[in-house]
């Protein structure tokens, strides 16, 4: 134990005399601070207007229900179509919506003409997403009226009790929430339900995948490191401190660096998943510089490692989603495995 901690102390006082590997440890907690920073206070939820020229009961009861389940979609409320077509027009919301006069008559009515009219700029394409969750809250809150008032016309229902009516209630409410008709969440990369998307969410997923690409980089230059010192007469066993050493302080500096971008819910997890990578990283590299003997073919080699880890890896996007031959392509590439492991954890 005295001889490891011996190695340890002098191979990581040797890291730390390079002045690259110094900012290889900062670059990831200040990248994440930089960016946590930028992204307090901004919001991704599509912005949305409503101008309600019913007035009825029915109307401002959807309307409140949208308030209520806003999930990704923010609404701001006008008294006027002519001041929300202006937020439209000058980007303030991404498209409007009025409910036209006569909406609760003719919901009643089972009539889906002249309800609600859209407002949208024509290069806009978040009308399509907004307008099946603006239609599928009009028969959320309408379609109940409108059953009850075909129910009441229909001569072949009669005399219903009122705990008939409950368990219609009852019926529709349960076919309308329990998922078996439609349904859908948004989740963030912690898997979290959310009503309020900041942009802190969407960093996350880039965050991970540069730690992990930069453990990999870490541990390709311990490497290099290992080459140096089995042409001096070291044997294999120095390949394990040469490239766990610089992976070890990297997975510090790769757990601070998550905390600070809001990875905070299980560091547990997230501390063990490193680990498992960084073992599958130090395995591959130490196969990878035992195979090479030749100092620059190795150097030439790390350009190709990481380059083609940030266009294979689902490090910023997954190409695999598009051209499916890229699944057994990301395989060669070491930060593909960290997601792997997340995935399987999560």
């Amino acid at each position: 134990m005295k001889k490891f901690f011996t190695w340890f102390y002098y191979l990581s006082k040797r890291q730390f005399k390079n002045w690259l590997f110094i900012i290889l440890l900062l670059i990831m907690p200040l990248c994440a601070f930089g960016l946590r920073q930028v992204s307090i206070g901004i919001e991704s939820t599509i912005k949305i207007g409503i101008v309600d020229e019913d007035n009825s009961v029915l109307s401002s009861d959807f309307i409140s229900g949208l308030s209520e389940h806003s999930s990704i979609i923010g609404y701001t409320i006008y008294d006027n179509t002519a001041s929300m077509e202006k937020a439209v027009l000058n980007g303030s919301v991404q498209c409007g919506y009025t409910i036209l006069q006569g909406f609760e008559n003719r919901v009643l009515n089972n009539s889906r003409v002249g309800l609600i009219r859209v407002y949208t700029k024509p290069e806009s394409s978040i009308s399509f997403l907004s307008n099946e969750i603006i239609f599928a809250k009009v028969f959320e809150l309408c379609g109940y009226p409108a059953l009850v008032k075909d129910i009441d016309e229909f001569n072949a229902f009669s005399n219903i009790s009122d705990d008939e009516w409950a368990s219609l209630k009852n019926s529709y409410e349960t076919y309308l929430t329990n998922g078996k008709t439609f349904s859908f969440d948004y989740t963030n990369g912690d898997i979290d339900k959310t009503s309020s998307i900041s942009i802190t969410d969407y960093i996350k997923t880039p965050v991970r995948g540069i730690v992990a690409l930069l453990i990999f980089l870490a541990a390709l230059a311990g490497g290099f490191n290992y080459i140096k010192d089995k042409n001096s007469g070291f044997g294999w066993k120095m390949c394990i401190y040469d490239t766990a050493i610089p992976v070890f302080f990297c997975n510090i500096s790769g757990i601070i660096s998550l905390y600070i971008v809001g990875i905070s819910g299980n560091i547990t997890k997230e501390a063990a998943t490193l680990l498992c990578y960084s073992l599958i990283v130090i395995s591959f590299t130490c196969i990878l510089s035992t195979l090479i003997k030749n100092l620059a073919i190795y150097c030439a080699t790390i350009p190709i490692f990481v380059m083609g880890s940030i266009v294979c890896s689902p490090i910023f996007f997954n190409l695999s989603t598009f051209i499916p031959a890229m699944k057994v392509l990301q395989m060669f590439f070491m930060p593909t495995y960290y997601f792997l492991i997340f995935n399987v954890w999560n």
